[in-house]
């Protein structure tokens, strides 16, 4: 998708309009705020961001001599009303609170604020405007504001850590002869160090932007903007980069809402298209910007709040850098150890097709910095940092501009609301486990909830491969608590504009277990036993386009499975989530398999009969493996082989290599192959087929492919050479009919 590269006149409309705005809004929302709660269980006293953050950015708007002097009047008498609401405030407010004990109440005591506040300071000595009094009151003011970080200067490698690092860098850098500077500067250093070159803790869609706005910011304040080429800030600039979705920034994951801070991500890619000379980055910068700046979100909803962070977009934006869009389509986000997501897309278009799955969990890097906010704030319901039990879950399906599928929100509530919400395993697009049994009379619902503290599991990615005609992933969880593994398979076929999910199941000990494939949407509009008509209307106040909607069906024939709907509350309002279950007694090392049909329809398509054209085919192995036929249109047939039970071709003793095709072949239907994954198409002219982890494959008996043998000596028992076949990691190729 081209998109035009962003001026800097481009931003600077973008800045004087919110400006204008916030002029008109600022007094309603303190005369809101006066009518409301006044203080925060985080941080106490609590006044409102806009009226702060609009002083900042016409403070910013006269230093750039893009307003008058207007505006530096203003600025000051903004600040000047801002900092009376201290004297609406019961007087002892800061005596109840240890970090303000005994010393007069700061103009605020929000984190986010104090580079806020510095940057008026600096903006107001440059203009030269500013009476040298007012300025020591703002300077005294900002020093009172830094010292209650000593209380809590939270560390480690996320978001609120290095907003502190910034925080306190500023502030020695604009009060550089402050008494207590040299300790400012000092714990900046020291909370820095966790972030700058080195691997982020969280796992949120918000907070990501958060953390590499105020790192850019924090290296930018030290003339050292140049780090972001480090192999560190490089991989999550490519990373966030390649996760974009239609809607023209990431999608929700973790703490994440719709749309939430979008805003902080352009001045990042500004800094990065200008210090990297990347036109991809510059391409980022300017389809996010586009695709978000027309909208306001829940939690910012006034466009100064947003202005405030385009600033920086403003003072980084190289105009002469090209803009470029991505070329990558499905991909594995980079790697399998960091980020844990693969991404299945048909374009960068905003109608192309576009799925998330993430499989992150919490993993072991950071582990001192995980463990120091287990042992010091309520954080139970979260992997470590802001991440959800959303371990192999799918968190967003977009097709045709129309949002399919979505994630379950930020949460509730402090610390995370009701049951978890929405942290907990249960919000999510995923196979949900309990190590019980449900008794047929229990509600399902009722049943899998819980106080929503976050259980931790291992995750792993098996396999992806792109072929021709399809995407497919394979990756793995295992809970060594409750004692399961669970792989889900996700095929996306590219041309057809579908998905098929097989999620294996698979108890590593002879127990009692409930398994529930959980599918979540805001409106349901048709219901049958084994399938829905889905969709999402609306998000965080947005209308979002229904051209499209989502058919989810459960393809698995078996008896014994409840199927059926439940409401439930996600991202701020009531939704229903389509369940297929599955409880009893199971035995270790029996595959228990889920089959998801994820079909997007518009509402022209005679859907329903579409909807039916999948069907599940016996197999040879069983539960230990899953047969699928597609039927597409006239003489057009798809056969997909998913081997669940990886281990069952392996041979006993110690010889090498320890399989054969004869060990590891399934039959379903009308081909057989030893493949972890197959794929075989036909039309009325050509076979085709596409593999991975095989040594053969054949169709109604004609060979496909047979790997040539090869000898392996140096075998471990002492017995003499072998001739063996040794599995290809992928093939595929076509023959005519």
């Amino acid at each position: 998708m081209l998109v035009e590269p962003i001026q800097r006149r481009e931003y600077e409309q973008y800045l004087l309009d919110a400006a204008r705005q916030g002029l008109t809004d600022w007094r309603r929302v303190v005369e809101e705020w006066k009518a409301s709660e006044r203080t925060y269980v985080l941080w106490g006293y609590n006044p409102p961001q806009l009226p702060l953050r609009l002083a900042q950015l016409l403070s910013y708007l006269r230093r750039e001599g893009l307003m008058d002097r207007t505006a530096t009047e203003q600025a000051l008498a903004i600040l000047r009303e801002y900092s009376d609401l201290r004297k609406l405030v019961d007087a002892d407010l800061a005596e109840r609170r240890a970090e303000t004990r005994g010393r007069p109440l700061p103009m605020f005591l929000n984190i986010f604020l104090v580079p806020v506040l510095a940057n008026i300071l600096e903006n107001f000595r440059a203009t030269g405007e500013v009476e040298s009094s007012v300025l020591s009151w703002l300077e005294e003011e900002l020093a009172l504001a830094v010292e209650p970080i000593f209380a809590f200067p939270e560390w480690g490698g996320m978001n609120r850590a290095i907003l502190r690092s910034c925080g306190l860098w500023y502030a020695a850098s604009v009060l550089p002869h402050h008494p207590d500077a040299p300790k400012w500067r000092k714990m900046a250093e020291v909370i820095a160090h966790d972030n700058l070159e080195r691997w982020e803790i969280e796992d949120a869609s918000t907070y990501h932007p958060v953390w590499l706005f105020y790192m850019f910011w924090y290296l930018d304040l030290r003339g050292e903007l140049g780090r972001i080429g480090s192999p560190f800030v490089r991989w999550y600039l490519e990373y966030f980069l390649r996760m974009l979705a239609p809607h023209g920034t990431i999608p929700d994951f973790g703490d994440g809402e719709w749309r939430s801070t979008w805003f902080l991500f352009v001045p990042c890619y500004e800094a990065a298209a200008r210090e990297l000379r990347e036109p991809q980055y510059k391409w980022a910068a300017a389809r996010i910007f586009r695709a978000c700046s027309p909208i306001l979100t829940r939690e910012h909803p006034h466009r100064a709040e947003i202005a405030n962070s385009l600033l920086l977009a403003h003072r980084w934006c190289d105009e002469h850098c090209p803009a470029q869009p991505p070329s990558t389509l499905s991909s594995e986000l980079l790697e399998d150890m960091i980020g844990k997501k693969v991404v299945f897309r048909n374009g960068w278009e905003p109608h192309s097709t576009y799925l998330l799955l993430n499989y992150k969990e919490e993993h072991d890097g950071g582990w001192l910095d995980r463990q120091f906010l287990k042992d010091t704030i309520s954080v139970e319901e979260e992997k470590m940092h802001h991440g959800h039990s959303d371990e192999n879950s799918i968190v967003m399906l977009m097709s045709g501009g129309s949002v399919l599928l979505h994630d379950g929100g930020y949460r509730s509530g402090l610390p995370s609301g009701k049951y978890g919400a929405y942290r907990a395993d249960y919000f999510h697009n995923r196979l949900v486990v309990r190590n019980e049994a449900l008794d047929v009379r229990q509600d399902v619902y009722e049943f899998l909830r819980n106080s929503g503290a976050y259980r931790q599991v291992r995750t792993q990615k098996i396999d992806f491969f792109s072929f021709e005609k399809v995407d497919y992933s394979r990756t793995r969880l295992v809970d060594m608590r409750q004692g399961y593994l669970w792989d889900r398979i996700v095929i996306f076929m590219r041309e057809e504009d579908q998905f098929l999910i097989v999620d294996g199941f698979c108890p590593l000990r002879d127990d009692f277990f409930t398994i529930s494939c959980l599918w979540h949407a805001q409106r349901i509009f048709e219901h049958r036993d084994e399938l829905v008509l889905a969709g999402y209307e609306e998000l965080s106040g947005e209308r979002l386009c229904r051209e499209r909607k989502l058919v989810i069906r459960f393809l698995d024939p078996s008896r014994g499975r409840r199927r059926g709907t439940f409401e439930i509350e996600r991202h701020y309002g009531t939704e229903s989530c389509f369940h297929e279950t599955c409880s009893g007694s199971f035995v270790a090392g029996r595959w228990l398999p889920f089959v998801t049909h994820l079909l997007p329809v518009s509402s022209s398509d005679d859907w329903e009969s579409r909807a039916r054209s999948a069907e599940i085919l016996p197999t040879s192995w069983g539960e230990g493996a899953v047969g699928i036929r597609l039927r597409l249109g006239i003489g057009t047939t798809h056969h997909f082989l998913v081997k669940l039970d990886l281990d069952r071709e392996r041979l006993s003793g110690n010889v090498r290599p320890r399989y054969t095709y004869e060990s590891g072949a399934v039959k379903a239907a009308d081909f057989e192959t030893d493949a972890h994954f197959a794929h075989v198409w036909q039309t009325e002219t050509e076979l085709g087929f596409s593999a991975s982890v095989l040594t053969g494959i054949r169709w109604k008996g004609k060979v496909l492919l047979d790997v040539p043998k090869g000898t392996f000596g140096l075998q471990l028992d002492g017995s003499p050479d072998r001739e063996a076949q040794a599995k290809w990691r992928a093939w595929e190729g076509r023959v005519s009919l």
